[in-house]
């Protein structure tokens, strides 16, 4: 039986995909079976395996292996020479730091991806010539000096949490696409230098940029600034290309002007202090944005914004004036804990379909203008409503009102089209008759007293 079972196991490692990625296939109980037999068994696993991954280097176990293309090498000081048969055929190097008397990157003539938390003292000439990607995140050794000399061949480059980089140049890497310096010390004057390859940018968390320039990055698609310290002045010279901008919890930002990005399709500026003046600025070509927690708004106008699909304004100080000015392209709504609001007409939002109210003071008279393209309500926790009325909603599939003070004449009300409803603890809602709701396929009423009439009803 035994020798059946290794029989069957030779079989499925002769399988190209298996053998490529043997050991996801194994558990480690097989595992050392597999290389205690050796024979024919252990040279198939020898023959695939694509990764090895060692504390030192060890070149008489790593030349039992045929075709090693990823090696990683866990201990800081290695003390045995990589030899040029072995860096020639890899094609991801991770190890903490570069000594060039034992690993020559310049042998490493297939390697497209280097991950080395310190790297440090190497020249341009020190890296391989086709290399793709450079990971040095959680350095605190690679310097300014060394960035500069990264290869022209580079298309991603990796410097999260990097505290001794600053003003670097890196003009000459004509080939980047992504560069990422999250949670670094980058300075604008390393940001003017970049290249204009660039189409991804990821400054998370960088408290010493401000006022950069990148107007000339005019490939660039993706900007994420989360959390840092960049001011009106950098984001009014982004470059046109953009698509996608992240601004949540950037607290230096409130009337920049960005009417020049009319590639732009989403903008993210939650728990920000933007105002009306920089939203009303917004290009016309946006389809998403977000100003949840946004507390220096309330009366801006962006009825020009004819592409935009979503918004999602909750806990901001959005105003009634500012949502009959919602432009009628718009799909979705969020406007949960938003305080300020009441008393509105979103009669002439003719593609809306799902709409959030949590908390919110809405009032009866603002639901009876909801258009009929609605398919999702949620007015949860909303204790201004009652006497609402909906039948016109004949394309709404899902209702959400728990916790809330709806009536029976509200329920009553309801379009024969739902097909869920929740309705947690409405105690204002109890001899309701819901026979009309012939699509109905789940109600929950869970902790809510309804009479006995209206279960009978049901």
């Amino acid at each position: 039986k035994k020798k059946k079972n290794m029989s069957d196991i030779i079989s499925l490692f002769k399988i190209f995909p298996i053998g490529q990625n043997i050991v996801k296939y194994l558990d480690k109980d097989t595992f050392n079976t597999l290389l205690g037999v050796g024979g024919q068994c252990a040279d198939i696993y020898y023959a695939y395996q694509q990764e090895l991954a060692l504390g030192q280097y060890n070149d008489e176990l790593v030349s039992k292996y045929r075709c090693i293309q990823t090696l990683k090498l866990h201990d800081w000081t290695q003390t045995e020479t990589i030899p040029t048969d072995k860096l020639s055929v890899l094609v991801t190097l991770e190890v903490p730091v570069i000594d060039t008397d034992i690993i020559n990157l310049r042998r490493c003539e297939r390697l497209k991806t280097l991950k080395c938390k310190h790297l440090v003292n190497l020249s341009r000439e020190d890296f391989p010539r086709g290399l793709k990607e450079i990971d040095c995140s959680l350095s605190s050794l690679t310097d300014d000096a060394t960035v500069n000399n990264f290869p022209k061949t580079l298309e991603r480059l990796f410097l999260c949490v990097c505290r001794t980089i600053s003003s670097f140049n890196i003009h000459h890497l004509g080939s980047l696409k992504l560069m990422d310096c999250s949670l670094s010390s980058i300075t604008d004057v390393a940001l003017n230098n970049l290249p204009a390859s660039l189409e991804t940018i990821k400054l998370i968390g960088c408290a010493n940029i401000a006022s950069f320039n990148i107007r000339h990055l005019v490939n660039l698609k993706q900007i994420d600034c989360r959390k840092s310290s960049i001011a009106d002045e950098a984001i009014n010279n982004l470059p046109e290309s953009l698509e996608t901008i992240n601004l949540t919890e950037c607290t230096n930002i409130s009337s920049f002007n960005i009417h020049h990005l009319v590639n732009l399709k989403e903008i993210d500026v939650s728990k920000s202090p933007i105002t009306d003046t920089a939203i009303d600025s917004f290009p016309d070509s946006v389809e998403k944005i977000d100003f949840t927690q946004c507390r220096n708004m309330g009366n801006f106008n962006i009825r020009h914004l004819v592409h935009l699909k979503q918004i999602v304004c909750s806990q901001s100080r959005i105003t009634n004036a500012a949502v009959n000015r919602f432009p009628k392209s718009l799909e979705i709504i969020h406007l949960s804990d938003c305080y300020n609001i009441s008393t509105f007409d979103i009669s002439h939002l003719v593609k809306l379909k799902k709409i959030f109210f949590y908390q919110t003071p809405i009032h009866d008279s603002s639901i009876n203008t909801f258009p009929p393209s609605v398919d999702e309500i949620s007015f949860c926790s909303s204790q201004t409503i009652r006497n609402f009325n909906i039948s016109h909603l004949t394309n709404l599939k899902t209702m959400q009102v728990s916790y809330s003070s709806l009536t029976n004449t509200a329920l009553n009300s309801f379009p024969k089209s739902l097909e869920t409803v929740h309705m947690y603890k409405c105690r204002s809602a109890l001899n309701f008759s819901i026979q009309h709701l012939a699509n109905l396929k789940s109600i929950n009423c869970q902790l809510h007293s309804i009479s006995d009439d209206t279960n009978t009803l049901i």
